[in-house]
Order: structure tokens, then sequence, then C-alpha cells
């Protein structure tokens, strides 16, 4: 037997019986994730490698048998947080506060301070919007906006356990180029992700059943310009947007925004060398990557040039 096979199957074995232990002592399932996290980080070593995802797949089995996939789990400010453990989320379950987009984070929590406004463009289950209210404290604002109503109850949850329903503000609209009571928003059938949901379902998304054209909602729109207006808010200290594609909608309905209110940073999740990066350079704003991609896929930061 090749070692390649030998490791494969000592692999299996113990899924099996992980899988066994925690159906018979699912007590054991605190010490298991805790080992996780101490794994996390030495991703290089294979073995620790499968070992840590075969455990992540039993907790989150068992977790499904049981009907009970949330947990409640603290971010790096300090912050709860509700996740369910079987989506994208459960990375802060199974590898840490540190583990999620984690040069984004730290930017975030770094450079957020107290009475700042963060706004929050296609917020999903509103993790970077938790982060920012507990860093804003009750002198600041977090303004949400997450059209798909799957998301609504979880991230009204983590807002409840924190006691933030006076600081964060969700409105459940798509954030597009033009006001409109009805526009089509397609709902991700990826069960692992959520966040693939969008104004622009992408071919590749589409070709692999992720999204689908008759998978869709209608969703009320509005433009960030006219909701500005009417919010009567005049400055966004840091703008994060990701929203799988639209990011040129968003910004075509906020062009007052950027000659007005002049976002000290906007975080972008699109292409370091691609169309979002040239027109928000013409507004005066310096780019580098984040959490990217070889490719230069990420999240962007774009910083105003003083």
């Amino acid at each position: 037997m090749t070692s390649k096979r030998l490791l494969h199957s000592l692999s299996d074995l113990f899924n099996i019986s992980l899988a066994t232990s925690l159906r018979r002592l699912p007590a054991l399932e605190a010490p298991l994730t805790g080992c996780s996290k101490l794994l996390y980080g030495a991703n290089s070593v294979s073995f620790v490698e499968i070992v840590r995802e075969r455990l992540r797949r039993a907790v989150s089995r068992r977790a499904q048998e049981r009907a009970d996939v949330y947990r409640v789990v603290k971010l790096a400010t300090g912050a709860q947080m509700v996740v369910d453990i079987t989506g994208l989320m459960g990375d802060l379950y199974f590898n840490g506060a540190a583990s999620y987009e984690p040069q984004t984070t730290q930017f975030i929590t770094a450079r957020l301070s107290r009475g700042e406004t963060f706004v929050d463009v296609g917020a999903n289950v509103g993790y970077f919007s938790i982060l920012a209210a507990s860093r804003v404290g009750s002198e600041g604002k977090v303004y949400a906006f997450e059209p798909n109503p799957n998301l609504h109850g979880d991230f009204k949850r983590s807002v409840q356990i924190n006691g933030f329903e006076n600081l964060i503000r969700l409105t459940e609209v798509a954030i597009s180029s033009a006001d409109s009571d009805e526009v089509d928003f397609f709902i991700s059938l990826a069960e692992a992700n959520t966040g693939l949901s969008t104004l622009t379902p992408a071919k590749g998304h589409l070709e692999t059943g992720s999204l689908s054209l008759g998978h869709k909602i209608t969703v009320p729109a509005r433009t960030l310009d006219s909701w500005m207006k009417e919010t009567g808010l005049s400055h966004i200290d840091m703008l994060k947007i990701d929203v799988e594609g639209a990011e040129e909608i968003v910004l075509d309905g906020m062009q007052e925004t950027l000659a007005d209110a002049r976002p000290s940073y906007i975080i972008c999740e699109t292409y370091l060398e691609g169309a979002v990066s040239e027109r928000l350079r013409r507004r005066g704003y310096s780019a580098s990557g984040l959490d990217t991609s070889p490719e230069g896929w990420g999240n962007i930061l774009y910083s105003l040039d003083r």
C-alpha cells in the first residue's frame, strides 16, 4: 500500500470512529472543535489538514442530524455572533476568530474608531457589521443592507445577543443603480455559501448550478445616493461592498456619495486591476489588496488620497 493510500485509509477510520463517538457522546464536540482551532495554521501538514476537515464534516453532520446547527462564537473584538456551523461562517467556529478574511477583519478592527459610521452593502449574516458595531460604539452608527430574506433571522439574532438594536440598522433592500419597487434577485443554491446571491448572476455560477435564472425573488432596490439624501447622512468613514458581481451597478448609483460624502475607505470584493478599481482611482482612491487570490480577486481596499 502506498503512503498516500495508507493516509486516506487512516483518515477514513478516524472519520468513522469520530462520527460514532459524537453520536454517543455529544459533549465531545467542544473539546474536538477546540483541538481544531489549535491545529489551524498547521495546514501545511497534509495529515493534519485531512484530520481537521474530517472533524469538521463529522461535527457538521451530527449537528444537521439533530437539527441543531447554530452556535455562538466570539469575534476578534469580543463581540459575539450566531453562526450556522454547516455554512461558510462555520470557519469561525472550527478555526477561531482570526480565520475568516483575516486581513479585512484586522483592517476594520484597527481603523474604525468610536463615533464613526460604517456602511455595509451586501451584509449577508452581518459578520462585518457586528465587528464594526463593537468598534464604533454607541456614539457611532452601522447601516447594513441585505436583500436576501433567508439571512435576516441569523443577522438579527447576532444583533440581539450583543444588544446592538439601537446601533445597527438593517435595511432589507438591494443597493443598485436606480430606485425600484421590484428587481430580480437571484438566490444562491449553494448550501455552504449563501453569499453567492446577487442581482447579476455570473455565467460560471449558473454553469455549476450555484445559481439559476429560475431561482429568484423580487426585492426593492435603492441607490446609495437616494438613501443618503433620505437619511441625511453627510459622511461615511468606511464603506464595504460585497455584491457578487454587481459592484459597478452599486457604483452607478453612488456618484453623488463619492463626490460629496467621500468615504475615507471603501472595501469592495472585486478585481485589483478591474473596472471598479479604475473608476475609483479616477475618484481619488488608491487601491491595495486585502484578502485576495493570486489572480487579484478578493477584498480590495480603496483609500482616499488626501
